[in-house]
């Protein structure tokens, strides 16, 4: 089969003689980037060890967002970091366009990052850092002072090549970094928490140029960040990751609907969770003492197995407890009552604490002018659950 060779990054190995990785057949596209139990263990102290991640195995496709998701800790940037060369795994394979990378070194891999902390040359200029990698790869003026400019116009970046990095506010920084990245045409690019840094309005503009520049090219990318949001937005699909291991894959909005443990529910959400206990299970229904009242579930928002008598835990998000009057509310059930325990206004919703039953729970109330009704601490309130938005989990 021939082969062609690409342009890769020239470096002293290089020079000395090294051969580039050579450009592979075209691999399936659901299968662009492959993790094939991916591990990285680290000495820890007194001789035990850290396994930073564990048995982590995705399939990435071609041209699709997808975003590694996970409390600080647990294993996302590192992962990325064996993705880009930068990290040796312990074990398992890293397979890229149908070619295992797993022990190649990150210059022959044409998978650029983009960093938290923007990582520009503060000596060169807007021009002069996104043309870094094209010098570096020894490309001829003409081609470099071409792709600088059509990388420029894609961030928006036009007229500002002359300045220095210390010229620039944050947002416009990361830009010349995503710029950096793009005009390397990379076969997948990374996505290190790029956002982190900047204020909430500049985190929203950026991430949209991040995800159209994406969306326009075509290209892979692999995005880490501890934020919900950037996730929820961002991503074609999400990959929950929870001490080294991978918990749950979907779109945004399985995961937001369909958490598979109350650590995704929670993580996602910022749910509630109620102790309960299965009263009766039949016709695809259960049903489950919560509190001072009964809830009938779908069986299929309920793990698999559940019988009479097997204690749960009942999760339901803040946005899905509605907060009305209680005569309103509960004239179908009127134990659906609450007493008010915290109400603060945060702008779109009015968040309530509430005591419900032995126990509190938090709703979101969304503040519509002209009709938005606020309960002061102390009122009795009706709470009305959205069977829809409810998980029960086997304790």
């Amino acid at each position: 089969m021939l082969v062609k060779k690409r342009a890769e990054p020239q470096s002293p190995e290089t020079a000395q003689g090294a051969v580039p990785v050579p450009h592979p057949r075209r691999a399936p596209d659901s299968d662009y980037l492959i993790l094939d139990g991916l591990r990285k263990v680290y000495s820890g102290k007194k001789r035990t060890t850290v396994h930073a991640v564990n048995e982590v195995s995705i399939s990435v496709a071609r041209g699709e967002f997808v975003t590694l998701l996970g409390p600080s800790g647990c294993g996302k940037t590192t992962t990325l970091r064996m993705i880009a060369g930068f990290l040796r795994p312990t074990a398992g394979r890293i397979v890229l366009n149908g070619v295992d990378v797993t022990a190649v070194p990150a210059y022959l891999r044409n998978c650029p990052m983009v960093f938290q902390d923007y990582a520009l040359f503060p000596h060169l200029t807007v021009f002069e850092n996104i043309a870094y990698g094209l010098r570096a790869r020894k490309a001829n003026r003409q081609q470099i002072e071409h792709d600088v400019a059509v990388a420029s116009q894609m961030v928006n970046l036009i007229g500002l090549e002359g300045r220095y990095p210390r010229q620039l506010s944050g947002g416009q920084q990361q830009r010349v970094a995503l710029a950096r990245a793009l005009v390397l045409k990379p076969e997948i690019i990374l996505f290190d928490e790029p956002l982190s840094n900047l204020d909430a309005k500049l985190r929203v503009q950026t991430r949209t140029e991040i995800k159209r520049v994406q969306k326009l090219l075509g290209i892979t990318a692999l995005y880490v960040t501890h934020d919900q949001t950037e996730a929820l937005s961002l991503s074609d699909r999400i990959v929950i990751m929870n001490r080294g291991r991978v918990v749950q894959i979907g779109t945004p909005k399985e995961i937001y609907h369909h958490p598979s443990t109350p650590f995704v529910s929670d993580f996602i959400g910022n749910a509630n969770f109620l102790d309960g206990e299965v009263e009766a299970v039949r016709d695809g229904v259960v049903s489950i003492h919560l509190g001072p009242t009964s809830v009938m579930l779908p069986a299929a928002q309920c793990d698999e197995g559940l019988r009479p008598g097997d204690e749960v835990v009942v999760s339901v998000k803040p946005e899905a407890i509605e907060v009305g009057i209680p005569d309103e509310v509960c004239a179908t059930n009127p134990q659906m009552i609450g007493r008010v325990d915290y109400a603060g206004f945060v702008g779109a919703s009015t968040e309530y604490r509430i005591l419900f039953g032995d126990t509190f729970v938090t709703a979101l109330q969304p503040n519509v002018p002209g009709r938005s009704l606020t309960h002061a601490i102390g009122d009795d309130v009706g709470l009305h659950f959205q069977i829809q938005a409810i998980r029960a989990y086997r304790v």
